[in-house]
């Protein structure tokens, strides 16, 4: 896969996203394990992009920038953005997930690494989400697997005003906290070559 750009949730929360990630794995013992992240931009080509090095700094560059121009009386720093729902894009990388509402700061933040690296066309509108379980599963699998989470109150879904997931865990860990939106404050390069457990962080900058 190469190299990746991701956004990483805050340490908080990753007792609670782990959780969830575990109990996919316990149900679907083949799969995977890997770090929580939201990819924020990935396809890089060396033939046209560079090296790490170069990658990493072009996009401390436009990080730079982005920073400077969030609107005037936000609170500067992390990312919250709330996540939408448990569900799948049957694909192998994107079996369950937890979509993202396409918050405007992290779209434009997308939008500007994509300007800067020349992908604006190569590749597909930016689908913000947090990956759950990477894994080959049938439809009818992913659907009963997500059942299963809600059932036994890993994950809820919430109408109304306040539409949307929320993260649950599974209890087991006294820092497990509930995550209705997620808390960005790294800005990570990695390097995805080989099996998940195997890649590695090559950069991370904070927000």
């Amino acid at each position: 896969m190469g190299l990746a750009l991701w956004l990483v949730p805050a340490r908080p929360q990753l007792p609670t996203i782990q959780a969830v990630q575990s109990e996919l794995r316990r149900l679907h013992p083949s799969t995977p394990r890997f770090e929580p992240h939201v990819t924020l931009l990935a396809g890089f080509d060396p033939a046209v992009h560079g090296d790490a090095a170069r990658i990493w700094e072009v996009t401390r560059a436009e990080v730079g920038k982005w920073r400077a121009t969030r609107k005037r009386g936000e609170m500067k720093g992390a990312l919250d953005v709330k996540l939408a729902d448990v569900t799948t894009r049957n694909m192998f990388f994107q079996c369950i997930l937890a979509s993202l509402h396409k918050d405007a700061d992290l779209m434009a933040l997308n939008s500007a690494l994509r300007t800067a690296f020349d992908l604006i066309t190569s590749q597909p509108p930016y689908f913000p989400h947090l990956s759950l379980l990477y894994g080959d599963l049938t439809p009818t699998q992913i659907q009963d697997t997500i059942q299963t989470l809600l059932d036994r109150g890993i994950f809820e879904r919430h109408a109304g005003e306040s539409e949307g997931v929320v993260l649950v865990g599974d209890g087991k860990e006294e820092d497990e906290v509930r995550v209705d939106a997620l808390e960005l404050v790294h800005v990570e390069l990695w390097d995805c070559e080989g099996r998940p457990e195997e890649w590695k962080q090559v950069h991370s900058l904070t927000l």
